[in-house]
C-alpha cells in the first residue's frame, strides 16, 4: 500500500521535496502527453520514489473516444479509436503494446520493474492481486470516509472485473514461453 501523487503542471514543490529527501509518498503518476514538461521531475524521482506512466488506455477505449484531444496524439493511440478488445488482440494491439513499452523504457518509468521480473504466465494474476485488488480495496475504505472518492472506487472496480475475467479466460499471449527440454552447450574449439 502506498500513496501516489499525480503530477500537475506545477511540479516544483514535489521536486523540492524529493531533492531534500523529504518525500512522504511512494511514487508519482505522470501523464503520457506531458513527458517533456515533467522530464526534470522524473529524473529527480529516479531511485527515490516510483514513477508511474498513466497510459490513458482506459480513456482511449471509451465509446466516445478520448475527451482530451491530446490523448489521441499519443503514439499508442493509433488511428483506430476507440480501442476494443477485438482490435487489441492482433498485430495492431501488439504494436501498441510495443509503443507503450518503448515509452516506459525510454523515459525510465519504474512501474513495470516488479512485474517484468516475474515469469510471463503469472504477470496478469500478479497485477490483479498485488496492484489492482489492493488499490480497489483501499479506494473502498477511502470512499467510506470521503464520499467524493466514490467515482474513483467505481472506476477501479470497473477495471478489476473485466481484467479478472480476461485473466480467468486465459486469453492468448504473443510472448514466447520459457523453452522446455534439454539445454545444449556450445562446443568450444581447442586452441593450438
Amino acid at each position: 500500500m502506498g500513496s501516489y501523487f499525480r503530477v500537475d503542471r506545477d511540479y516544483k514543490p514535489l521536486q523540492a521535496l524529493l531533492a531534500e529527501d523529504r518525500a512522504g509518498f511512494t511514487g508519482l503518476v505522470f501523464d503520457a502527453w506531458d513527458h517533456q514538461h515533467q522530464g526534470e521531475l522524473r529524473r529527480v524521482a529516479a531511485g527515490r520514489v516510483e514513477s508511474v506512466l498513466d497510459t490513458k488506455t482506459f480513456e482511449l477505449s471509451t465509446v466516445r473516444g478520448p475527451e482530451d484531444q491530446r490523448l489521441a496524439k499519443l503514439p499508442w493511440a493509433g488511428d483506430q479509436l476507440p480501442h476494443t478488445p477485438v482490435l487489441l488482440r492482433g498485430p495492431w494491439g501488439d504494436r501498441l503494446a510495443e509503443l507503450i513499452a518503448e515509452e516506459v523504457a525510454t523515459r525510465q518509468y519504474s512501474e513495470v520493474t516488479d512485474i517484468s521480473r516475474r515469469p510471463q504466465p503469472v504477470r496478469p494474476s500478479l497485477y490483479l492481486e498485488e496492484f489492482l485488488r489492493p488499490a480497489t480495496d483501499f479506494a473502498l475504505r477511502a470512499a467510506k470516509v470521503e464520499p467524493k472518492l466514490e467515482r474513483t472506487r467505481q472506476r477501479l472496480e470497473s477495471w478489476r472485473l473485466p481484467l479478472g475475467a480476461m485473466n480467468t479466460a486465459g486469453l492468448p499471449t504473443t510472448v514466447a514461453l520459457a523453452p522446455e527440454g534439454k539445454r545444449t552447450q556450445p562446443h568450444l574449439r581447442k586452441s593450438a
